[in-house]
């Protein structure tokens, strides 16, 4: 797995961040990273520990369904969700600070062979065997790391970009 760490100073108190933060909707249209097209609570209740929704997004030009499951939930303090295929946690953790909110937002992530291959293997369904093949002689070499390097660095432009939208957004409110 991967890791990215962004954090942001909000000034606003960990109540009205974490009120914004645990409303999926409207949290998630603001990631440049994808747009999301759907999204549906499959619990009952309030957001809370165990919450699941299903949310679809466009990413690429590619559709993408999920689950997400809350695994952690402090109110006021963290969540932490856990996509169902287990590729994605995010870890979302605020401090309160006399200036408001430190909002701290870690991504840790499967990066998909296709994705770090893509223009080697355009199309979408790529043999078993080939991609042992390929993992395999590219796995530890420069061109692979450099590979992943970039785009952990475009994932980390983004969410600083996200984040930038989510304190404009929460101070906008204030």
């Amino acid at each position: 797995m991967y890791e990215i760490l962004e954090s942001i100073e909000i000034k606003a108190p960990p109540e009205k961040v974490f009120n914004f933060l645990k409303n999926l909707d409207k949290r998630l249209r603001l990631n440049p990273s994808y747009r999301l097209i759907w999204i549906e609570k499959l619990t009952n209740g309030g957001p809370s520990l165990n919450s699941q929704f299903k949310i679809i997004i466009e990413a690429g030009g590619r559709r993408i369904d999920y689950v997400t499951e809350w695994v952690e939930y402090i109110e006021n303090e963290k969540i932490v969700s856990v996509e169902s295929n287990g590729r994605i946690k995010v870890t979302i953790t605020l401090q309160k600070k006399d200036y408001g909110t430190f909002l701290s937002y870690k991504e840790e992530f499967e990066i998909p062979f296709e994705t770090i291959f893509l223009e080697e293997f355009p199309e979408n369904e790529i043999p078993l065997w080939k991609k042992v093949l390929f993992f395999t002689k590219y796995s530890l070499s420069i061109e692979y790391s450099n590979k992943v390097e970039n785009i952990k660095k475009r994932l980390r432009n983004d969410l600083k970009i996200y984040l930038s939208r989510i304190k404009e957004t929460i101070e906008a409110e204030t």
